[in-house]
């Protein structure tokens, strides 16, 4: 007689038994319809193809890669998995996925890269943000010896470092270095704004100040100075950050730290150093503002001090809450053309060549027809050679007409150079004021200043408004000129 129980154990079993036969008969059928499904994507059931696939951020495709049976750790034949691929490729969402799918965070690719490393080369902050929260290493190395941050800092990325620094041991100073060299400002800020030593030398003695100069990343070396870094600090061989620049031929780095210096020597009352200028390059020329145009600027008295320049200047005790509010701060009250620093002397006969000055040096320089003028951006075009009576009366001594065209080929401009008379740009200055700040401040194109502690910079003066960028968001906004109403600039010539 066969008991009640073991009949109900048996029934139990068979039922158990042919659950999972028909689990198992759903899981194939699942994974042969994610086959065909790749087949009908073009994907084939490899390795590389899944790489592909994660690279290429296609989220549908992974997740038939792993239902089809894909390891979510394999790897190509060079060590790159899926997980690098996407985390080098800024795919955070599928970083995401494939961690929860079990993939292998600590896998090294044959250059020793994990994909924490990948992530800081791509620079999406939420794919690392994933690889750190499910234990990633953030002092690992790859074999060139560089840290997940250093990665970041050398490739700019400087949303990474607020995720990075910390919990990473690795030195802020040594990644400050790497994203100097690299002339990444908004990295560099990021660094400091963590606790990077903003004087630190490398192990050749060099600080990022002077590391950046070398480079000749002008908008670094300003940021650095911005927040404070001695300029007039020397390597162990006794070179400036300024002479490093002039030694590698960085005119505009060499010639921004050396009017630095001088101005801080001022400020503190020491004797401010003697100005060389950077090799192949005269002393630079700081013509003002012309009053009228078609008329050389007039002597400039002491009422009459032309303002200072913003560019270097710093605002700090101003508050900036974002970009929108600038116009509230920052008020653009005029502008005025800017003269061309070059003099024409005199056409020679022929009209082959021509003789020019270029004002703050007696030096005389032959130019002709194709010649680029120092300083003006621009090229002889054409070279005219008349003298003329005044007003066709010949008992009157002849007059000097001659003329040269000079062509601006990047902007299409060209400029008119009378005999001894200065030539004005169409490039335009504006005359700033802050609210709550006496004085005015000369704005150019290029130049950049702090306000609060966000760093400015000035990318467009036209006659009625200026535009000004955030230098770590990129984010532009345009201040309007405060002229009163039927006020009009000087026309452009």
């Amino acid at each position: 007689m066969v008991s009640s129980s073991f009949v109900r154990f048996s029934l139990t079993s068979s039922a158990a038994a042919a659950a999972a036969c028909l689990t198992l008969a759903s899981c194939g059928d699942r994974q042969e319809q994610a086959h065909r499904d790749l087949r009908q994507e073009d994907y084939g059931f490899t390795a590389a193809e899944f790489l592909r696939a994660a690279g290429d951020g296609q989220t549908a495709a992974v997740n038939r890669f792993l239902e089809a049976g894909m390891n979510p750790s394999a790897a190509d034949d060079n060590g790159v998995s899926a997980l690098h691929a996407a985390a080098g490729q800024g795919h955070g969402y599928l970083v995401t996925l494939l961690l929860a799918k079990g993939a292998d965070f600590s896998q090294p690719d044959r250059a020793g890269a994990t994909p924490l490393i990948a992530a800081a080369r791509g620079g999406d902050p939420a794919a690392a943000r994933a690889l750190l929260a499910a234990g990633a290493d953030p002092d690992a190395r790859d074999n060139g010896g560089r840290t997940a941050l250093e990665t970041a800092a050398l490739a700019g990325h400087a949303a990474l470092i607020p995720e990075l620094a910390p919990v990473s041991k690795t030195s802020l100073d040594n990644a400050l270095q790497l994203a100097a060299r690299e002339g990444h400002t908004a990295a560099m800020d990021a660094l400091l704004g963590a606790g990077a030593g903003l004087d630190t030398p490398s192990a050749e003695g060099r600080t990022p100040l002077m590391t950046a100069a070398a480079r000749g990343h002008e908008g670094a070396v300003k940021l650095l100075c911005h927040q404070g870094a001695d300029a007039a600090a020397r390597t162990p061989d006794g070179k400036s950050a300024a002479d490093l620049a002039t030694e590698a031929a960085q005119v505009g780095s060499a010639r921004f730290l050396t009017e630095w210096v001088a101005d801080k020597a001022r400020e503190s009352g020491a004797p401010v150093p003697e100005k060389t200028p950077p090799p192949g390059e005269e002393e630079p020329v700081s013509p003002g503002l012309a009053a009228d145009v078609g008329a050389p600027p007039a002597a400039v008295t002491a009422e009459e001090k032309p303002p200072d320049r913003l560019a270097g200047g710093r605002f700090t005790d101003t508050a900036l809450e974002n970009m929108a509010a600038l116009p509230r701060i920052m008020v653009m009250e005029d502008y005025r053309l800017r003269q061309l620093p070059v003099i024409l002397v005199d056409v020679d006969r022929g009209h082959g060549s021509a003789s020019v000055r270029l004002p703050g040096s007696a030096a005389i320089l032959s130019v002709k027809v194709g010649d680029p003028v120092p300083g003006t951006e621009c090229v002889v075009e054409k070279l005219r050679r008349r003298h003329v009576y005044p007003n066709g009366d010949e008992s009157k001594d002849l007059v000097n007409v001659s003329r040269m065209t000079l062509l601006r080929a990047a902007t299409n401009e060209r400029f008119q150079a009378m005999k001894d008379a200065p030539v004005f740009s169409n490039e335009s200055a504006a005359r700033v004021r802050f609210t709550g700040r006496d004085g005015q401040f000369e704005a150019r194109p290029g130049d950049e200043f702090r306000v609060g502690s966000t760093l400015l910079k000035v990318t467009e003066v036209l006659p009625k408004q200026l535009t000004v960028e955030n230098r770590l968001t990129r984010e532009s906004v345009i201040i309007p000129s405060a002229a009163a109403p039927g006020e009009t600039a000087p026309a452009a010539r």
